[in-house]
C-alpha cells in the first residue's frame, strides 16, 4: 500500500517563471504524465504546492487528486518542506516521493524501489558518480517524517539530510533500469524542455 506524494510547489525561476506541473507534453501536462503512468501501483496520490495560485491552476487537471498547499511552519524554502507536507497526509505506510518535472517515471520503477524497502527506511536511487536521488525514493513514512523534522530543526535543508536519520539503501540506477537517463530525467530549464518534448513525442509514437 503506497502514497505518491508528488512536489509541485517550484518557483521554477530557470524556466522563466512558467508553472511546470502544467506545462503541456504532447497531448497533456507534466503532472498528469505522471500520474496516468503511475497509477497501477499507487494507492494514493498527493500533489504539494506552495500557494493557492498553484492549485488554482492545478485544479483544472486534477479532479480526483488531493491537492494541498505546503505546511511550511519551519519557514524555510526548501523541497523537504513540500515533502514533509505530503507525508504528514498520506495515509499509507510506505510514500514514494517524485516530483512534478520528472514525466518519465515508470510503473516498473517505482514498484522496483518500493519493494525493496521491506528491511529499509529509505530506498533511494543513486547514480555510478555517488548522485543521489532523494526526490524519486521510497520510505517508511513515520521514519522519513521523524527524520526530515530533525533536519529541519537543524537547519539541514539539503534532501540528502534525512539519510543519515533512516536505515537507507542505496539502488544503482543501472540496476533499476537500463535507461536511467529518461527514467530520471528531470525538467529545470526550457532547453530540457524542449528535450523532454522530443523524448515524449517519439515514446507517443512507439506507443500508439
Amino acid at each position: 500500500m503506497v502514497s505518491c506524494i508528488i512536489l509541485a510547489g517550484g518557483r521554477s525561476s530557470r524556466i522563466k517563471g512558467m508553472y511546470k506541473a502544467v506545462l503541456p507534453l504532447v497531448d497533456k501536462p507534466l503532472i498528469k504524465w505522471i500520474i496516468e503512468s503511475l497509477w497501477s501501483v499507487i494507492d494514493e496520490f498527493i500533489v504539494v504546492v506552495h500557494d493557492k495560485n498553484q492549485r488554482s491552476k492545478l485544479s483544472r487537471y486534477l479532479q480526483d487528486v488531493v491537492i494541498i498547499e505546503d505546511d511550511n511552519y519551519f519557514n524555510f524554502d526548501s523541497p523537504l518542506i513540500g515533502a514533509l507536507t505530503g507525508a504528514v497526509k498520506a495515509r499509507k505506510n510506505i510514500i514514494f516521493i517524485t516530483c512534478c518535472d520528472q514525466p518519465f517515471i515508470t510503473p516498473n520503477i517505482v514498484s522496483k524501489i518500493v519493494d525493496r524497502c521491506k528491511n529499509f527506511e529509505a530506498c533511494v536511487p543513486k547514480w555510478p558518480n555517488g548522485f543521489l536521488e532523494p526526490l524519486t525514493a521510497a520510505y517508511k513514512r513515520r521514519e522519513y517524517i521523524d527524520a526530515v523534522r530533525k533536519s529541519l530543526e537543524k537547519g539541514e535543508l539539503k534532501c540528502t539530510a534525512p539519510l543519515k536519520h533512516l536505515k537507507t539503501l542505496f539502488l544503482d540506477v543501472y540496476e533499476l533500469t537500463q535507461s536511467p537517463e529518461i527514467t530520471f530525467y528531470n525538467i529545470n530549464t526550457l532547453e530540457d524542455y524542449r528535450n523532454a518534448e522530443k523524448i515524449a513525442e517519439r515514446m507517443y509514437r512507439e506507443f500508439k
